[in-house]
């Protein structure tokens, strides 16, 4: 994925009548190109339900959301160029066994993370983060003391939210009015006590709707006008998105209500969620019919459209399956708002080559073929030219070998073999018998035969070549 670039100063970071600039974007901003590229391949519309819809503003606040904690549990890598790509592994990570304790080592680490980004992202609010500049133009602020209060503002939210019992719907209004009488400069805590330390009464950066007029948390209604919405992006925002909270919204997208769910419990205090009831290893004598249902077929696309893609949503519930076809087939991308796998008998093959043996796979797809094999003919159809392909590709391995690095002894005619076994330690280093007159050895072993036969009377002619 094209990671690109951010411009580090926008069209609106010009030296204002004031003497303030707009601060520069963080660095951990992902450009423009790869949101939007992102939101084109996610194809959000096309697998959420109406009710979950993003806006195309909360597309990219998500997309920025996810990148940050991939980057800052360095899940992503940056290779030669531009590209960004996920470690391997970073699936089993996500969604094997252990997802419980990966979710609380991301979370810990995002509410650790040094970066302004939440602050920033206020733009599309149109609240504007300025700062005093210096006399050549560039922001008097250093980034890391407005990552530091970001930062001390995020925990400052997760250490309220810990308070808060679960499962009890919390009107958002009242909560926002709780937080202003209960410390109304959370989001400058360090600005303000710097200020008050050395005496000085201009700030150092601040937020403002108008040109020119910085809102000041002091004051309700300007607190209402830029606190509130932090508060309603962050609540609506990450701590949704992590799965802490339940959110209910009007019909413009205003948020009305929230409540916190047992992972809230689990990521701020470490008491662990309820583990899933079903197993996240697939066994040869497990019932698969809760199984199945996650599977899909659909028509190949791209370079080879006459192979049908297998289609599986990506979910903790669904990682059993995802694992068995993460080590038989060939990833592609996503399709229908689905992870996509091809057959392939390169992949197949290496699989086999490493003793995975796909038999608890093939009972998943026939029992899929028989779910639908009276709903849904075309697809039966599909499942049946996978099974199918796969079975053949299981029957013909193993029936051409290529041996390398091998010894090999061959004689004139079967009489002269049985003559060899009969005299000397033959039998004993022969590895495997390839024909009645040829056999491989043992590397280690040959020496001694030749020598074997060299005392009885025979000169073996000998070949030492690399093929």
């Amino acid at each position: 994925m094209n990671r690109g670039k951010s411009a580090s100063i926008p069209a609106s970071g010009l030296l204002s009548t004031d003497g303030s600039i707009a601060m520069p974007s963080p660095e951990d901003l992902p450009s423009h190109t790869l949101l939007q590229e992102l939101q084109e391949r996610l194809l959000w519309r096309e697998w959420m339900t109406p009710a979950s819809q993003l806006s195309l503003p909360s597309q990219s606040a998500f997309l920025r959301f996810a990148i940050r904690v991939l980057g800052v549990a360095d899940l992503l890598h940056q290779e030669n160029g531009p590209a960004l790509s996920l470690r391997p592994a970073t699936a089993e990570r996500l969604l094997g066994s252990n997802w419980t304790k990966t979710l609380r080592t991301l979370f810990k680490r995002w509410l650790m993370l040094a970066s302004y980004g939440d602050l920033y992202d206020l733009n599309e609010e149109n609240i504007r983060l300025r700062c005093r500049a210096t006399s050549l133009h560039q922001p008097i602020l250093r980034t890391s003391e407005l990552e530091a209060e970001n930062s001390q503002a995020r925990q400052h939210i997760a250490a309220l939210l810990a308070q808060t019992p679960l499962n009890q719907w919390i009107n958002f209004s009242a909560f926002v009015r709780f937080v202003y009488r209960l410390n109304p400069l959370f989001l400058q805590r360090e600005q303000q006590w710097g200020r008050a330390t050395i005496g000085s009464l201009a700030p150092q950066w601040w937020l403002e709707l108008d040109e020119g007029r910085p809102l000041r948390p002091t004051l309700l209604n300007d607190w209402l006008r830029a606190e509130h919405f932090y508060l309603r992006h962050m609540i609506a925002g990450p701590f949704h998105w992590w799965g802490a909270c339940d959110i209910a919204t009007s019909a413009d997208g205003y948020l009305l209500a929230f409540r916190l769910t047992p992972i809230a419990n689990w990521l701020f205090n470490g008491i662990p969620v309820q583990e899933p009831t079903n197993p996240l290893q697939l066994e040869e004598t497990d019932d698969y019919q809760e199984y199945v249902a996650a599977l899909d077929v659909t028509v190949g696309v791209g370079l080879a459209p006459t192979l049908p893609l297998l289609l599986i949503s990506c979910s903790v519930r669904n990682w059993p399956v995802i694992q068995l076809l993460e080590q038989f087939m060939e990833e592609t991308g996503i399709q229908q708002g689905r992870l996509a796998y091809r057959i392939s008998a390169q992949t197949f093959g290496l699989a086999l080559g490493r003793g995975l043996r796909p038999f608890v796979l093939l009972r998943l797809l026939h029992l899929a073929i028989e779910m639908h094999a009276d709903l849904d003919k075309t697809r039966a159809e599909l499942f049946t030219q996978i099974v199918t392909q796969l079975e053949q590709w299981l029957t013909g391995y193993s029936r051409v070998r290529l041996y390398t690095g091998v010894t090999l002894l061959e004689t004139v005619d079967m009489a002269v073999m049985r003559e060899v076994v009969a005299t000397t330690s033959l039998e004993e280093s022969i590895v495997q018998n390839i024909h009645p007159t040829l056999c491989i050895v043992k590397p280690d072993t040959i020496g001694h035969i030749v020598e074997e036969l060299k005392q009885r009377g025979q000169s073996p002619l000998l070949h030492d070549e690399d093929l």
